[in-house]
């Protein structure tokens, strides 16, 4: 009897990638296939500010109002309250004096009243159209406000007073990048970090541009710019150790996030981020250790839970994935994934019925994810349910015509079953589909010898033996069909060839001993094959 090959999709399949998810506020692109991130926009909270307000200055300090005066103090004590209580008074008595009116919009912008920023520096742009500063502290508090469209208007201005300004062009290019204007952003940035090489902030928010705009190994280069200019700024840090991680340069990602979170320990994604980059050099208990550190400070960070489940699975340690994944389930109950991954650790313990809810779950919260449906098959096979398996990979092939392990399967099953002509047209589709499956053609070379076609049984075993020549099985195979041909020295032959593979096989030593009897006690035996499988 020949033997079968073994069924590829009569195996449970883990999603053993680990996952990154949407980016957190101030993260960078992490290389996900469509999709690009970016970083918060650095720069100050308002540009300028003191010397700007000093340049509008028409007269000594002392012939200011007390009002301002009182102001001015009370805003470079850092004491934003008392300043715009008293810079309110000082616009209400003189509200002509663009001075009055930039101190006091000035003032609400420390004081994150950006709406009420906004209508005071209008008022000063009003009074004094050239003045620079003005424009400039408009435009941040429209951004601040949400209206970048407003603020590239304002910061536009701002840059024809002083074409030579840097910090005009970094922060028309914020809002070019806030409206997702990558080119014009790019090129503004780039404008600013001509004027001032030393510009971090520019430098990072190019990277951040370029990154968006699909420039990655380009916004590398200026997140290294950044980190070099300001080696202090864990974000600077922690933005280059992500841009080299999806660049694959890991060494150099540990060594950026590792400075981070140094710098800056409360960095939301930090262990989580240093995990996965241990994770891509190999060092999976060091990655298990910082996604255990990150659940330390947020248990609910559903990531840590997945991905730890990933890595304790990589590292065999099977019950701790499974409580792993279990907890990440009490954050997101339908998670496929996690779903799917559960479901198939629970049927390497053999808990097909314990797999099968879950894998219902997960085809339930994601229709078209295939893993999900593959292994709800294999589930049901698993606890002898084989009609419900089979309408499963009957649901999975209508579904996707091309689903090849679909269609091996259900071969497989009419195999099992003795329905031949079924199994025949199914492992057909597949070698149509996957012309390099050895297997499936090795099954198909079975299939013709049960149905007495010896000829093409031959075909499908010598195609198989092309895409892998040491394939023992098909050796094996192959002897046992020339024998019924009557063809002893090639079967001798290709029972000497399947030992050569797998000195091993029993039955094709058991084969050849009987072609070449070392005893009469040996004559008279049928070829012998085990299904495998």
């Amino acid at each position: 009897m020949l033997a079968r090959a073994g069924d590829r999709a009569a195996w449970a399949r883990l999603n053993l990638r680990l996952r990154r998810g949407i980016l957190a506020a101030g993260s960078t692109p992490l290389g996900n296939p469509g999709q690009h991130g970016g970083g918060t926009l650095r720069g100050p909270v308002a540009v300028g500010l003191t010397v700007s307000v000093a340049l509008l200055l028409s007269a000594p300090l002392a012939a200011q109002s007390d009002k301002l005066q009182a102001g001015i103090e009370a805003f470079n004590k850092g004491d934003f309250a008392a300043a715009v209580v008293a810079l309110q008074a000082a616009t209400k008595a003189a509200p002509g004096d663009a001075t009055a009116w930039l101190w006091l919009g000035t003032a609400l912008l420390r004081s994150n009243d950006a709406a009420g920023a906004a209508e005071a520096l209008s008022k000063a742009t009003a009074l004094a159209p050239d003045n620079f500063d003005a424009w400039l502290n408009l435009g941040l508090a429209q951004m601040s406000t949400g209206k970048p469209d407003q603020a590239e208007a304002a910061y536009k201005k701002a840059e024809a007073l002083n074409p030579k300004s840097a910090e005009a062009k970094f922060s028309l290019a914020n809002a070019y990048l806030e409206q997702k204007k990558w080119l014009s952003a790019i090129a503004a940035y780039r404008e600013a970090t001509t004027l001032d090489p030393g510009h971090a902030a520019a430098h990072h928010n190019l990277a951040v541009a370029l990154q968006r705009n699909g420039e990655d190994a380009a916004a590398l280069e200026e997140y290294r710019k950044a980190a070099k200019l300001a080696p202090q700024d864990a974000l600077y840090q922690y933005h280059l150790g992500l841009s080299a991680r999806s660049a694959g340069k890991i060494e150099e990602a540990l060594a950026a996030l590792e400075a981070a979170l140094k710098l800056d320990a409360s960095l939301p994604r930090i262990h989580l981020d240093l995990g996965l980059a241990f994770y891509a050099k190999g060092r999976s208990q060091q990655a298990a250790d910082e996604f255990r550190e990150a659940l330390r400070s947020d248990p609910k960070d559903f990531l840590a839970h997945y991905n730890l489940g990933v890595v304790l699975t990589r590292l065999g340690k099977r019950d701790d994935a499974i409580k792993a994944y279990q907890e990440g389930l009490k954050v997101r109950p339908s998670d496929a994934l996690t779903l799917n991954n559960l479901a198939c650790l629970l049927m390497e313990r053999g808990q097909p019925a314990d797999a099968v809810p879950l894998l219902e779950e997960a085809i339930k919260a994601s229709p078209r994810y295939t893993p999900a449906r593959q292994n709800l098959a294999i589930a049901y096979a698993q606890k002898g349910d084989e009609m419900k398996a089979i309408q499963e990979w009957q649901t999975l092939a209508k579904a996707d015509p091309s689903n090849a392990r679909a269609r091996e399967a259900l071969g497989a099953s009419h195999l099992k079953a003795g329905r031949l002509e079924a199994a025949y047209k199914e492992y057909s589709e597949v070698v149509k589909l996957e012309p390099r499956n050895a297997g499936a053609l090795n099954n198909l070379g079975l299939i013709c010898e049960r149905m007495g076609e010896l000829d093409e049984a031959l075909v499908h075993l010598q195609a198989a033996l092309k895409v892998n020549p040491k394939y023992a099985l098909a050796h094996n195979n192959m002897g046992i069909v020339y024998e019924r041909l009557g063809k002893k020295a090639e079967a001798i032959t290709a029972y000497k060839a399947a030992l050569k593979a797998d000195p091993k096989y029993k039955e094709a030593r058991d084969n050849l001993k009987r072609l070449q009897p070392m005893s009469p006690a040996g004559q008279g035996t049928a070829p012998s094959a085990a299904p495998k499988g």
